[in-house]
């Protein structure tokens, strides 16, 4: 059985039982169990959203992330339509729950952060934890964020890493297609992580006032969770250049105008061409706009870099 048909078969992720989860770990299993049973409810079944970085997508599991998990297991590629739930069960656990370290955190954060790493990567997961713990971020779960973890209370902790997750997304471009159902993604997830946290209390205020309602379809729910993954910086891009050029074209406009204004009787004067610059508006102006571009150009770098 392929998980479309275990989708169509089933109601919700009753159809993904997980008994003697990926790779017969011990400790982690349960949590794992837990945790990925909420994960397939949110992701539903197959889409191919043109908006969405990660292309054709069954349950969560982007043909890309499927093609490299048959590649490793010395299988033949193939749709990814045709995933079985055992591959689920194996990719989720090896790619998402295995790198993020998800089955070393508490619970309730575990959850949390196995759900980031699926939708934007293991590595932006535990940067954005690290950041809000205050340690340095450098996508590795070790000793100094182990032990910050461990200093925290946890319910705190989780409401501060989902609003952390909430900026992130409403930050990227693809948000406009996707927010409705990320926002509802994010809103389950917490409301879950926070029961598992021990905070009750907590948890019955954002399922009062956030909507974690889902499509009942499995492939409308998938088509509502395209991949919430950092813009990669890519400039120069074309309004970059754009402005850019018609900066110089100022400048290379107003330069004639400037060096006939220096000629006196015949000769340069660096007086008359220092007064001649200092008094060309579209000479400044152009430079203003290249400066701007570059200073533009710089932030977004450095911005797209922290993000990722």
């Amino acid at each position: 059985m392929n998980a479309g048909q275990a989708l169509s078969g089933a109601a919700g992720h009753g159809a993904f039982a997980l008994a003697g989860a990926a790779g017969g770990a011990v400790g982690g299993a349960a949590r794992y169990e837990a945790c990925l049973a909420e994960l397939l409810e949110i992701e539903g079944g197959f889409s191919n959203d043109p908006a969405d970085r990660g292309g054709a997508t069954m349950c969560g599991v982007t043909y890309q992330t499927y093609n490299a998990y048959r590649d490793a297991i010395g299988q033949p590629r193939q749709d990814v339509r045709r995933i079985t739930v055992p591959e689920i069960r194996d990719i989720f656990w090896r790619y998402y729950w295995t790198p993020s370290q998800a089955g070393s955190m508490p619970p309730g954060l575990d959850r949390c952060v196995f759900d980031f790493a699926v939708n934007s990567g293991p590595v932006q997961a535990l940067r954005t934890l690290q950041r809000v713990l205050g340690a340095p971020a450098d996508g590795h779960y070790g000793p100094v964020t182990g032990q910050a973890v461990v200093r925290a209370h946890i319910p705190t902790l989780v409401r501060s890493y989902v609003a952390a997750r909430r900026q992130f997304g409403r930050a990227l471009p693809n948000y406009w297609r996707f927010g409705r159902g990320w926002e509802a993604r994010w809103n389950r997830i917490e409301r879950l992580a926070l029961y598992d946290a021990g905070a009750q209390a907590w948890a019955a205020e954002v399922n009062a006032t956030g909507d974690t309602s889902l499509p009942a379809d499995p492939h409308d729910r998938s088509a509502e969770q395209g991949r919430a993954i950092a813009e990669a910086p890519r400039p120069p891009i074309v309004a970059e250049i754009g402005a850019g050029g018609t900066g110089a074209s100022a400048i290379g406009t107003s330069m004639p105008r400037i060096f006939s204004q220096s000629m006196v009787g015949g000769r340069f004067s660096v007086t008359a061409f220092l007064i001649a610059l200092a008094s060309e508006p579209w000479f400044w102006a152009g430079v203003a706009l290249i400066w701007a571009t570059v200073a533009f150009y710089l932030w977004r770098r450095k911005f797209s870099g922290a993000m990722q």
